[in-house]
């Protein structure tokens, strides 16, 4: 199902579910204080009371927190930060704005409710009703002519006229629609595809799935997949992996003697196997084995220093590089692909100081960028672009472990050129991926984030040219490495990939994880349109209650993307009608226009209506616990990314409060699930809230003080002038650690939070 709110669906065949109305949202009482102060609800909440009968307003809830003053009064400036000459600590962040500590107040807070939408993005695999007709608009609002809309003739028009007119259910606005539109069949779930655009033949639309043993074979993707791995010099670095070199113990045993490809004749014989000679070399230790004297006592100094040598030498048989641990994994995907995944179009793309395209292992296919184009953004893109895509992987597997088994780690890191060159070549073909592994931060070239200056735009613009080309990007940072995730990972954001700090041993499960995702739609836009007695809300702006329809540009999408919505009822004006008293239900529209796999647009339209009902607790019984913490631990990610901690503060302490307040009034009757998804979503918030407090107190630490979050009395330019250096300095000094934490709780969907 496509559309669920946060309460359960009675009939899942007409979509029907209870959300909640009440005209009058009730407040409460949060205290918002500097941010240092943590603000915690979950120990200082009480159980709400029960419903007001009528129209009596609902009580406020006021709660307290201990607060942490500063020692620095409020309104007290800065102190000025040390000289850029001076040594001893650490890197000066840039100057702040001239922004200053708010005094302590109190903050209204709505309550949160159920209202909750879920929007869940593997639909666009499922078989739905086609039409080649083309979509009948509102003249007033975006929605689409549906199958809730009811025909009446025109009797105004002219004698010959065959027009109709329909009656927007969402605005109500009454709009003409010619007879053979009229005519056309609509269902609650439509997919609008325009005769000259091409859809995936019927046969394709579910794999054709093949068993061998255990393992399931996918001969329908044939999709590119670039590896962009880091080996500069820092890849060389050894961590303690007991058991690693057992991916390079088994030489040729899965190479075959016959190609496909005239090219495989032609690999350099003379490439180096540094692993495997270092494997070769510890191994020599183990053999030498040292005969102890028959004699009793203490063995001769000689002997006691050769054991000792031979004990050292065995011990450091245990530490590969990084960049070794980094190829076992990879040589491993290689062989779990080339059964399960044949056609994959598999590449490598390698960076140092240099960018290299190694391709499928082929050696005509290969190409290097010169060291004088790392800076030019159009030269990068055109070599990219003629760069040719690898081969299937089925073909190319033993080309491909041969060539990233020489692989040898030296110099910097030109992280920016590879990313940019990987996407030009990725890009030649829609729903492509590029995975990115690398333990430095960019130094050379375009993207640079070294300097006082960092390129920070360079990666917005990449994300906007891989979604362009609907292209995926993942980030991997090696444990214990700064990347500067904050730049970074706002690519992998954009595009729907994943972002995560692995240890070096888990870069095998990231891999297979990654590679899993497929996916379904590039160019997402999504558009969510509500009847006008309903408004979307806008966690970033709460007091806006004016929009009833909202449209989203997502960029690609997997079969596990969920986005959520929090909607509500517009509050009545003193004199108005009571027309939406006795109202039972409500309609919902969704659209989702993508880009298929064969770069067909299509456009997806799901309406239903959904019951309401003015008790809170009714529509609290039936919530889905864990749709609900998805939504509470997501939407805390989305307004942090914007940099207004405050606010995330806030949301996520109003909904702890209100899944403790579940969990008091009817926890003994929760299921199991329920009782996970309750204590999974706190300690979520909990723990990303710490994250967020370290920054801040990093912060304080800084500058002397806060950077307020909350909204001065100015006018709307200086106001926006203001957030934007906020934005600027806390997205610069970041830890990789939240901003990895920030960017995951973003993309959370209710099965990632179930595994947790």
């Amino acid at each position: 199902m496509l559309i669920t709110t946060g309460a359960n669906p009675r009939v899942k065949a007409t979509m029907k579910q209870t959300i909640f109305y009440e005209n009058n949202e009730a407040p409460q009482n949060i205290p918002l204080a500097s941010v240092l102060n943590q603000v915690d609800l979950t120990s200082n909440v009480c159980p709400a009371p029960p419903p007001p009968p009528g129209n009596a307003p609902s009580s406020t809830r006021s709660v307290d927190a201990p607060i942490q003053p500063l020692s620095q009064t409020p309104n007290a400036p800065p102190p000025p930060l040390p000289a850029s000459g001076s040594s001893g600590g650490p890197r000066k962040p840039p100057p702040p704005p001239d922004l200053y500590l708010k005094k302590i107040r109190k903050k209204k807070v709505r309550k949160t409710d159920t209202n909750v939408l879920s929007v869940k993005f593997g639909c666009l695999e499922e078989k739905t009703f086609t039409s080649a007709s083309k979509p009948v608009k509102c003249s007033q609002c975006p929605a689409v002519m549906s199958n809730l809309e009811h025909l009446v003739n025109d009797l105004n028009g002219e004698k010959g006229d065959t027009s109709m007119n329909w009656i927007c259910s969402f605005c109500g606005a009454t709009n003409s629609v010619a007879e053979c539109d009229a005519k056309t069949e609509r269902k609650e779930d439509m997919l609008y595809v325009p005769e000259d655009q091409v859809l995936e033949p019927e046969k394709k639309e579910q794999p054709e799935v093949k068993k061998e043993g255990e393992k399931s074979v996918d001969l329908e993707d044939d999709s590119i997949l670039l590896f962009t791995l880091d080996i500069s010099g820092s890849m060389g670095a050894t961590v303690c992996q007991r058991g690693q070199m057992k991916d390079f113990d088994d030489d040729d045993d899965d190479v075959d003697d016959d190609s496909d490809s005239p090219d495989d004749q032609s690999i350099d014989d003379n490439v180096v196997d540094g692993s495997k000679r270092r494997r070769s070399f510890f191994s020599n230790f183990f053999t030498n084995r040292i005969t102890r004297p028959k004699t009793s006592g203490p063995l001769p100094a000689r002997d006691q220093i050769r054991v000792n040598q031979r004990t050292i030498r065995q011990s450091s048989n245990d530490y590969l590089s990084r960049l070794d641990i980094m190829k076992a994994a990879l040589i491993q995907r290689l062989k779990d692909m080339k059964t399960t995944k044949p056609n994959v179009k598999l590449g490598v793309v390698t960076f140092c100081t240099e960018v290299n395209y190694l391709a499928d292992g082929t050696p005509s296919k290969q190409k290097s960028l010169c060291q004088s184009a790392v800076n030019d953004k159009d030269a990068i893109q055109k070599v990219g672009i003629a760069c040719k895509p690898p081969g299937p992987l089925k073909q190319s597997a033993d080309r491909m472990k041969t060539a990233v088994k020489g692989m040898q780690p030296v110099s910097m890191t030109a992280l920016g050129p590879a990313l940019l060159m990987s996407v030009a070549i990725a890009g030649q073909q829609n729903q492509s991926k590029v995975i990115i592994c690398t333990d430095g931060m960019a130094n050379v070239g375009i993207g640079e984030l070294s300097g006082d200056s960092p390129n920070d735009d360079f990666y917005d613009y990449v994300s906007e040219y891989a979604n362009e080309f609907g292209v995926s990007v993942s980030v991997l940072s090696i444990e214990g490495a700064d990347c500067r995730l904050t730049c970074l990972g706002r690519v992998a954001d954009a595009t729907n990939g994943s972002v995560n700090i692995v240890n070096p041993k888990d870069l095998g499960a990231e891999y297979a994880g990654i590679i899993s995702q497929k996916i379904v739609g590039s160019k997402v836009e999504v558009t969510l349109v509500l009847h006008t007695s309903m408004y979307i809300r806008d966690a970033l702006n709460p007091n806006d209650k004016s929009k009833s329809w909202m449209k989203l540009s997502i960029g690609n999408v997997t079969s596990d993307s969920e986005n959520y919505f929090e909607f509500g009822f517009k509050p009545k004006q003193s004199g108005d009608k009571n027309e939406d008293d006795d109202l039972k239900e409500v309609p919902f529209q969704l659209q989702i226009s993508y880009v298929n796999k064969h770069k067909s647009q299509l456009l997806r339209v799901i309406t239903a209506k959904m019951p309401c009902t003015k008790e809170r607790s009714k529509a609290e019984e039936e919530a889905d616990m864990v749709l609900m913490g998805a939504h509470a631990v997501q939407s805390t990610a989305q307004i942090s990314k914007e940099r207004e901690y405050t606010m995330a503060n806030i949301n996520a302490c109003s909904k702890k409060a209100w899944f403790t307040q579940q969990k008091r009034t009817r926890g003994s009757n929760f299921t199991p699930l329920q009782t996970k998804a309750q204590a999974t979503t706190i300690s979520e918030l909990d723990s990303y809230g710490g994250y967020i407090f370290r920054e801040q107190q990093d912060e304080a630490l800084m500058f002397g003080g806060n950077l307020s979050d909350v909204d001065d009395d100015l006018c709307p330019t200086e106001s926006s002038v203001r957030k934007q250096k906020k934005r600027e300095i806390r997205a610069r000094t970041q830890k990789d650690s939240s901003a990895n934490m920030m960017f995951r709780n973003a993309k959370i969907n209710k099965s990632a939070l179930l595994k947790k």
